[in-house]
């Protein structure tokens, strides 16, 4: 490797992390200036929930732009966004299946769904999560700055999981169930990562299998805290399992999926 190519690579991992950090803490930040909060204010409930994912997706604008001069209307392409939707959609479904099968047999729906909370936890707050950490941080880590998948993965996740400890939810819970919280929040977000990068870095994989995993969570009493019970994280297990079994089997021309379906095959072992 060239000292220049180390030094991009550098500068690429530095760059992404500062835009990040800029990014958590821009809330807290916005929130002292009162011209800010008091047009926030006059905005409807529904209107609000669109402010985060907008004001994230300008940083990462701006943080690709300074890494890598992108122009904001390419952007969507280096975030995966202008990748195929309905196969991000239809991998979601299919992954969460086990999920949503679990919720139909054992749970009810839940007595106080609302509209506007249902769209914040399954859709604005998930695009905003993937986007930060999945589209922009983890894919600069891995794709730009060249660090080993894993180590990306797992370092995002980790992330991800210690940044829930700012949800109320999660502050409600006793100091072990906390940790287990973000133990489990973590493993996701390294599920949600490999599978980003495995299906070629398209947003709407990952998007899908975290916002329908909300989604059957909200709509049904399946779990009261993202810690979960029994029944809550035996459907997450299973919605894992199938979705790392999907992408390997999708991928099974290369990868860790080659290597997986070319020893089932030469043992003789595929149905087809």
């Amino acid at each position: 490797m060239t000292n220049q190519s180390w030094a991009a690579k550098v500068i690429a991992a530095l760059i992404a992390i500062g835009v990040f950090a800029i990014a958590i803490q821009s809330k807290h930040w916005l929130g002292g200036i009162e011209s800010y909060t008091d047009s926030l204010g006059r905005l409807s409930e529904g209107a609000r929930l669109a402010e985060q994912p907008l004001r994230w997706l300008v940083l990462c604008m701006f943080g690709l732009f300074v890494a890598h001069r992108i122009r904001p209307w390419r952007a969507f392409g280096e975030l995966g966004m202008i990748k195929p939707i309905h196969i991000g959609v239809g991998f979601g479904f299919v992954a969460t299946l086990p999920m949503l099968a679990v919720a139909l047999i054992f749970c009810k729906l839940r007595s106080d769904l609302n509209a506007v909370n249902l769209i914040g936890g399954a859709v604005t707050y998930v695009f905003a999560e993937e986007l930060l950490f999945r589209g922009y941080l983890f894919r600069q880590l891995y794709r730009r700055a060249g660090w080993n998948i894993w180590v990306a993965a797992i370092s995002v996740g980790v992330l991800f999981g210690a940044l829930h400890l700012a949800n109320r939810v999660v502050q409600d819970m006793p100091i072990a169930g906390q940790f287990g919280a973000v133990a489990i929040i973590s493993v996701g977000g390294v599920l949600f990562a490999w599978v980003y990068a495995m299906w070629d870095d398209n947003f709407w994989i990952p998007f899908s299998l975290h916002g329908l995993m909300n989604l059957w969570f909200a709509v049904f009493t399946i779990g009261d805290n993202p810690l979960g019970g029994w029944l809550l994280n035996s459907s997450r297990v299973l919605t894992g399992v199938l979705a790392v079994f999907i992408t390997l089997y999708v991928t099974r021309d290369r990868g860790l999926g080659q290597r997986i379906f070319s020893r089932r095959q030469s043992a003789g072992l595929d149905t087809q």
